[in-house]
């Protein structure tokens, strides 16, 4: 028995050792590299969240980290759950859409932490904040796997399209797993081998996500930066037959300006390769390699955002409400389309409406011109 728990900690240190630093040797890759993306920035507080995960999660006692180190690992594997929602919400919509709701679900879960942990009095009597935590840190998880798999068919990065169905099963079932765990077992249920297995798990796990975002780097920034975007959809050079994406972009530039399918709000790309009449593959590799657009959405989007301005500058539309204006422009709702249209115009939909000439003036996109 003796041979048997010095092997476990040794593997233990080996596995927990091996997973932290292949966390964070990635996050520093990220962070140094030429792109700088917002997948990098988000990757880092993940990163220290699992690492610290890794630091606290053993069942040997020769193996626990010193103060305060273990201190700092505890805090920073407590804020794991929403680091991870965070970083997936990023990595697979190219930004942070909702930045209020995520500082609020960010603000909550630190409260609830430091509450949790005790930091600065004790915790209220009949006051489970453990319990709170699990449920809320298993909807984050479960959210954020809707939110991979919810735009499988809408993503237009070949790669990245691929790896939504094998990250979700993979790292956020996994962490699934623990929570459901703790909410069986509590959290004092520690067993050698369970937590070995655990950690050797988020070691492989650790890999694979290093090696997919090193390489992926290429396709990292293809979602467009936040800002007025420099030319709309009227603007576009005429498709070249003669280069081998050029009837493909003829055909959608046809159909896009012929039907206006933008202006459907429950359009599906399934429903629009079938209207523009090409195989699916083709149509996303035009739309993102040549267009430069990340996401399906966000091509409808540019389109929905030229037609909306059209509408504010038209004065037989001057007496439409902003909202009627949304959805005219086949935008579903009116935060949808105040995002859309600030992330385009570099302005709010009422600022575009009140001073059109200037907005002109000082190069924002004036795409119906």
């Amino acid at each position: 028995m003796q041979v048997i728990a010095e092997a476990g900690l040794q593997w233990d240190l080996v596995l927990r050792a091996a997973g932290a630093s292949v966390l964070l040797l990635t996050a520093a890759a990220l962070v140094q590299s030429a792109t700088r993306t917002a997948v990098a920035r988000w990757f880092v507080p993940f990163a220290l969240g699992a690492a610290g995960f890794l630091g606290v999660n053993t069942a040997f006692d020769a193996a626990e980290l010193p103060e305060p180190l273990w201190s700092v690992a505890s805090f920073c594997s407590r804020m794991a759950a929403p680091f991870l929602w965070l970083f997936c919400l990023v990595l697979f919509d190219g930004r942070l859409r909702a930045r209020g709701q995520a500082l609020a679900v960010g603000s909550a879960w630190l409260v609830l932490v430091v509450i949790d942990k005790e930091y600065f009095a004790p915790e209220p009597a009949g006051f489970d904040v453990s319990a709170i935590l699990v449920v809320l840190g298993t909807g984050l998880v479960l959210h954020a796997g809707w939110r991979v798999l919810r735009d499988l068919r809408d993503d237009l990065v070949e790669r990245r399209r691929r790896a939504r169905p094998i990250f979700a099963l993979a790292l956020l079932g996994f962490l699934a797993l623990d929570f459901a765990v703790d909410a069986l077992q509590g959290y004092g249920w520690r067993p050698p081998a369970f937590l070995l297995l655990q950690n050797g798990t988020i070691l492989l796990l650790a890999v694979g996500l290093a090696l997919w975002l090193l390489r992926a780097e290429s396709w990292l920034p293809v979602e467009a930066a936040a800002g007025p975007v420099p030319a709309g959809p009227a603007r576009r050079e005429p498709a070249d037959p003669a280069d081998p994406d050029g009837p493909v972009l003829a055909r959608l530039e046809a159909v896009m300006k012929a039907e206006r399918p933008y202006l459907d709000p429950a359009l599906t790309f399934d429903q629009f390769a079938a209207r523009v009449g090409v195989p699916e593959p083709a149509l996303r590799r035009a739309i993102n390699h040549r267009l430069g657009h990340g996401h399906f959405r966000n091509f409808l989007n540019e389109y929905r955002v030229d037609e909306a301005k059209r509408r504010l500058r038209d004065p037989a539309f001057a007496g439409d409400k902003i909202l009627a204006v949304a959805l005219d422009s086949g935008f579903s709702s009116l935060a949808s389309f105040n995002r859309a249209f600030r992330q385009v115009a570099g302005c709010s939909p009422s600022e575009y409406r009140s001073g059109a000439p200037a907005a002109a003036a000082s190069g924002r996109p004036d795409d119906g011109s």
